[in-house]
Order: C-alpha cells, then sequence, then structure tokens
C-alpha cells in the first residue's frame, strides 16, 4: 500500500470520503502529517520495517489504517462513540496497545531470538 492509498483509506474509515472520491489537499496533508508521527513512534519502538515514503507491507497495511485513523480522529471531529470504536479497534479494550491494530503491528515485527550457534555437548 502507498501513502497516498493509505491516506484514501484513513478518509475512508473516518468516513470522510466515499468510495469514488478523491481525497482534498487539506485532508492529504492532515492524514499525511498524522501518518507520519505514527510512523516516527512506531519506527522509535521498532515496530515498523519499511521506509516512512516506502510501500506499506500487505500485513502491515490494514494495522497502519486503523492505527492512523484513531490519531486522526479528533482532527475530524468524529461523533464519540465512532472515535471510541476506533479508539479500541487501533489500541485494544483497555487502550493500553495490548490488543487491536497495534497487537497485531507488535506481533508482525516481532523476530524471535534463534540462536545460530551448534549446541555444545559435554
Amino acid at each position: 500500500m502507498t501513502r497516498s492509498e493509505l491516506i484514501t483509506r484513513v478518509l475512508q474509515k473516518l468516513r470522510e470520503l466515499e468510495a469514488d472520491e478523491t481525497p482534498s489537499s487539506e485532508d492529504t496533508a492532515l492524514v499525511g502529517a498524522k501518518y507520519d508521527e505514527v510512523y516516527e513512534e512506531l519506527n522509535d519502538r521498532g515496530l515498523v520495517s519499511w521506509a516512512s515514503d516506502g510501500t506499506i507491507p500487505s500485513t502491515h497495511a490494514q494495522p497502519m489504517v486503523t492505527i492512523v485513523a484513531a490519531r486522526s480522529a479528533d482532527d475530524f471531529h468524529v461523533e464519540e462513540v465512532r472515535y471510541q470504536r476506533l479508539q479500541v479497534e487501533a489500541f485494544g479494550p483497555r487502550l493500553d496497545e495490548t490488543g487491536g491494530a497495534m497487537a497485531l503491528l507488535k506481533e508482525r515485527e516481532y523476530q524471535p531470538y534463534v540462536s545460530d550457534a551448534e549446541p555444545k555437548y559435554y
């Protein structure tokens, strides 16, 4: 998924854009800035494996759309019930990042340690 595709999907998730519409330059800039903020935060935590202006892997695309939409909801004055649903979908029911899209990103970026050393026999 490209950055512009992500922006379009976020605006659709926020119900600011119909399927056949094109985002305005203002909405594009606003959601693009939110994406940059989310990307930097996740990059600092080691949870992204692509360049900020690169293609988002298909395994990470939907969680990123969900998280960016949740972070953008205030800026688009999303109604309270919808706002709460977006937050839970992004960060889990306790909003502590142990569930939802954030947990999926953590799971998909987690690389378990596997030793390549030969076992020692005594």
